[in-house]
């Protein structure tokens, strides 16, 4: 008398994001970037506050070379974005910074901050909504956003 046997059968698949070809030309301009912000912000807002902005570019750099999905500040940004208190606080603290001086002639901050939502009414809206492609198991793909 045989017993049955039960076989069951388990597959992995590890979904690694494939390196563009051209991601050296990527690494090179990001660099370029990077230490054209960090020059500017130590040459406009000194060494503290270059400082911050030196670390918060570090960080950055790492984030985009990890293995993390969405872990980069623009992407965590979206994120809480999506909750309208997030607004509301960037607002506020935007309005007291302008309004007392902190960030300069309330005058010139006032227009930078101007010229700034001018800029985000026409561009923001295509980069702050990442397109997204879903695969469904009937091999349909599905964009959105």
């Amino acid at each position: 008398m045989s017993t049955p046997v039960k076989v069951t059968e388990t597959t992995s698949v590890e979904v690694r994001p494939e390196r563009p070809d051209n991601w050296r030309t990527l690494l090179l301009v990001g660099a370029v970037i990077a230490v054209a912000i960090i020059i500017a912000a130590y040459a406009l807002t000194g060494p503290r506050w270059g400082t911050f902005c030196l670390v918060l570019a570090l960080y950055e750099g790492w984030t985009l070379i990890n293995q993390y999905r969405e872990d980069t500040i623009s992407e965590a940004v979206w994120i809480l974005a999506r909750r309208p208190l997030t607004g509301l606080l960037f607002g506020v603290a935007v309005g007291w910074g302008a309004g007392s001086g902190y960030l300069g002639d309330p005058v010139v901050v006032g227009r930078a901050f101007a010229i700034g939502m001018v800029f985000g009414h026409f561009f923001w809206q295509q980069f702050a909504t990442p397109v997204q492609t879903t695969h469904t198991e009937s091999g349909e793909v599905h964009a959105k956003g």
